[in-house]
């Protein structure tokens, strides 16, 4: 008899939230064990937090090198960033900035099987939690998503510099928290324990609990955000984002049985971005998740109501709510053509084929 087993990767060895959490990177990496430290960012990304950060580095007498990266997290950049740490002998990787480049650390540090550690500059995505990585080809269209087998080591997540990034990054994330709960449960008219396995159904939970704090706390973040300022609410949402929107994405395959979810939000990000718009980066991934979150809600026969408070704070983020504010202005016919390519990407039942297509036509 074959044993399968149960793994939970929720994210990460070790969670740091806090003002001037650059601050004690090096402290924490030296207590550790760590030396020799692979830093990989973006310039603009590096810029915010440099100082604090090589300062700490500095002070705990640790070894580092820096690798500005620029580009998609394609194969060929894995490659060539594998052969860099193999040439300086890192301890751990650090990852610095936004959703491309910490997947491209984290797909770095799981091919070199050493320990990597994430500083995000921004709240767009969990992408700083989460045990996987978004592979692009060179024109950004997403080709396959990496799951690694090991979780990260630890992120430091520094609210002031993110309260310094523009507040769109903080909408997009936002919106892409709320796909996690309505994912969860699609095509279900309520979660229950006896409605999904142990996995799903702790996912879903705490989901719904994160949804609740961001209605109550997202708009005065967002206004925070604007402000350069750091506050409760701010804080609250950054949380979300990151630490506990992480948590619920592992809890997706704990469990015995095949992981299958109707994933209408995220699969529309895919697809519009390989196939339907001529610049693949002129929406940001959360951007693109949310359009595909009022239509989900609607195939999961939710309330009308809570369509509605979800549409209008997405207007109050600055938000997109329609089809046609991601440059999809099809005619009817061309129209049909994206419903079926979408179908298809998700592998939708033929049963659910006329909800799909009625919940797309009411956001065109």
């Amino acid at each position: 008899m074959n044993n399968i087993f149960q793994i939970m990767k929720t994210g990460a060895g070790r969670y740091i939230q806090g003002v001037d959490a650059i601050n004690i990177v090096g402290e924490e990496l030296k207590r550790l064990g760590y030396e020799r430290i692979g830093i990989i960012t973006g310039n603009r990304a590096f810029l915010a937090v440099q100082d604090g950060l090589l300062k700490g580095l500095e002070n705990s007498n640790l070894h580092y090198s820096v690798n500005f990266y620029s580009g998609y997290c394609t194969v060929v950049d894995i490659v060539n960033g594998i052969d860099w740490v193999n040439k300086n002998i890192f301890d751990c990787l650090l990852g610095v900035g936004g959703g491309k480049a910490l997947d491209y650390c984290k797909a770095i540090g799981a091919q070199v099987r050493i320990p990597v550690f994430m500083l995000p500059t921004i709240a767009a995505t969990c992408a700083a939690f989460a045990p996987l990585s978004v592979i692009y080809d060179e024109r950004g269209c997403q080709q396959k998503i990496l799951f690694h087998d090991d979780s990260l080591a630890g992120v430091f997540v520094d609210v002031k510099v993110i309260a310094n990034a523009p507040s769109r990054y903080l909408a997009a994330g936002i919106a892409d928290s709320f796909a996690k709960y309505c994912e969860y449960t699609s095509m279900l008219p309520y979660a229950s324990f006896n409605d999904m396995n142990l996995g799903r159904y702790i996912g879903a939970s705490l989901a719904s609990v994160s949804d609740e704090i961001l209605f109550k706390n997202a708009n005065k973040a967002y206004e925070a955000n604007q402000a350069n300022e750091v506050t409760e609410e701010f804080e609250n949402v950054v949380t979300c984002i990151i630490g506990i929107t992480g948590v619920v994405s592992g809890f997706g395959s704990f469990s015995k049985q095949p992981v299958s979810r109707f994933a209408l939000a995220h699969g529309l990000n895919e697809m519009v971005r390989g196939n339907h718009i001529p610049d693949p980066t002129k929406f940001l991934h959360g951007e693109i998740v949310g359009v595909g979150i009022l239509a989900q809600k609607r195939v999961n026969n939710q309330a009308e109501q809570s369509i509605k408070k979800m549409e209008n704070l997405f207007n109050e983020l600055g938000l997109p709510t329609r089809l046609s504010e991601i440059d999809i202005n099809y005619n009817d016919s061309k129209f049909d053509d994206f419903v079926n390519d979408l179908i298809v990407h998700c592998h939708i039942d033929k049963e659910n084929h006329e909800r799909i297509y009625s919940a797309l036509q009411d956001i065109r």
